[in-house]
């Protein structure tokens, strides 16, 4: 993630800003509960008012809800009932959006983190936002989503209140950059002047801040850990559908079917490689099954395809009968004719099976 400086918020043709947006424990993908949010009873997402803030949903991993290439999502300092930035103002433009949240622990104390940043966003018009409202409601989304403010604790007054404003936001999944271990940077860094949930101009890059070393972390991105829990200093950051959490459930789905079943964790090929997962079959073949955790079905099939076939056919062997895409993002009918083809012209042995984490016990849907 690139972060230059330049008074003047520009990045090429792109305005550059910095958004708060309130604390959540699931990743940003649905609203969490009270945990780590404001103290301030003035708070919006504070437990006595609404309970929740509507930029919860704003990471949702949930393919089908991109909608003409964009996913939509709300900001307040977007939010024109605020009357600081009119659609006059910034309608249309192109803006580089960067994100951070605060924490707050049981006794009031807080720490800031650094998100990441949404490249290429632009507000959208009244118009295109109760277009959007439409397609939600009309799909089911929006009770879905209401239910979801319940389970947290929070109003659904307040959710239903919002109507067609809920939106404000589009973007392209591909632009969403976000730091893997978010770092944290000093309530005194002046990198933001004012924790207000406004659009703020960008004026500076943080002082980064430390690391468990002790040592300064430069900007950028951090290196990518895979863990079932995503931490940060000062709370945790749960993310459910994670790399570990899913293949720990695919080999004990797989180990619990029919028969004994030899299942291989980290199953090392001689293509030098190793794949998340190996299953003998009855015949002595092999199927192997490459987990990834990408928010749509389109990346995880282009990331997992190229590793599965080095590892089954590198440089002209035939070591896995069947290659399996495993992931949690819905497929789609563009995925469904997209492998269709690749096994009747190509004769590819491949198939997605999707994770569903909301199952009991969480497992994989049949194959596609």
């Amino acid at each position: 993630m690139s972060t230059k400086q330049g008074r003047g918020s520009r990045a090429g043709n792109r305005i550059k800003k910095i958004a708060r947006i309130c604390w959540n424990n699931r990743d940003w993908t649905k609203p969490s509960g009270p945990k780590g949010k404001s103290k301030s009873r003035a708070a919006f997402e504070h437990a006595s008012k609404a309970g929740f803030g509507f930029e919860e949903w704003l990471f949702n991993r949930d393919s089908e809800k991109t909608i003409r290439g964009y996913r939509y999502g709300y900001l307040q300092g977007l939010d024109t009932k605020e009357k600081r930035y009119t659609e006059v103002r910034l309608a249309g433009k192109r803006l580089d959006i960067y994100l951070y949240t605060i924490n707050s622990d049981a006794a009031g104390r807080t720490r800031r983190f650094l998100l990441g940043c949404i490249h290429n966003a632009t507000q959208i018009s009244e118009v295109d936002s109760k277009d959007i409202f439409n397609i939600y409601k009309s799909r089911g989304w929006l009770s879905g989503m209401r239910k979801q403010v319940i389970d947290a604790k929070g109003s659904p007054e307040e959710f239903e209140g919002m109507g067609w404003r809920l939106f404000n936001l589009k973007f392209k999944e591909s632009d969403l950059d976000r730091l893997e271990s978010p770092p944290e940077f000093s309530r005194d860094d002046d990198f933001v002047k004012r924790d207000r949930y406004d659009l703020k101009d960008w004026i500076k890059n943080p002082k980064f801040l430390i690391d468990k070393t002790g040592k300064l972390r430069p900007s950028g991105r951090s290196p990518k850990k895979i863990s079932t829990t995503r931490h940060i200093a000062g709370g945790e950051i749960e993310v459910r559908l994670d790399h570990n959490r899913i293949q720990a459930d695919v080999r004990a789905e797989l180990e619990s079917g029919p028969g004994k079943r030899i299942v291989e964790v980290e199953y090392s090929t001689d293509a030098d490689g190793k794949v998340d997962l190996a299953v003998e079959r009855d015949d002595g073949k092999w199927d192997y099954y490459e987990i990834k955790t990408g928010r749509s079905a389109k990346r995880c099939i282009r990331d997992a395809l190229s590793q599965l076939m080095e590892y089954a056919y590198w440089p002209d062997k035939e070591r896995a009968a069947k290659l399996v895409i495993v992931a949690p993002a819905k497929l789609g009918q563009e995925g469904k004719r997209y492998l269709e083809h690749l096994r009747s012209r190509f004769d590819i042995p491949v198939c997605y099976r999707r994770y569903n984490e909301n199952s009991q016990p969480p497992q994989m849907e049949a194959e596609e």
